[in-house]
């Protein structure tokens, strides 16, 4: 059972189902996001705009994290832990929401 809830690691029948949704639900909020993005009315403030093409990016990331172990990767090169890149992650998306999800 444990390979259907693990990570995409090599050939197996039906791999890691939840990563399969996990990815579906984080792109589908990053096209949700752009699809925001495109219909916002032409005067709208700037920190929308900018708000609204951040969280396509970091939901799109967090995707593409999610699919190809991202922050594993980037921990191995860097030598910093891997969940410390999560945590950076997670406190830029604090960040974003404190100051321009106000709106």
């Amino acid at each position: 059972m444990r390979h259907y809830f693990d990570d995409i690691i090599g050939p197996k029948n039906f791999p890691a189902i939840n990563t399969s949704l996990s990815c579906f639900l984080l792109g589908s909020e990053g096209l949700l996001y752009l699809v925001a993005f495109h219909f916002q009315p032409a005067r709208s403030p700037r920190s929308q705009t900018i708000f609204l093409l951040s969280q396509a990016g970091i939901f799109f990331y967090l995707c593409l994290d999610d699919r190809f172990l991202l922050h594993e990767q980037f921990g191995n090169h860097s030598g910093i832990d891997d969940h410390y890149i999560l945590l950076i992650v997670g406190l830029l998306e604090l960040a974003l929401l404190a100051s321009l999800g106000r709106e």
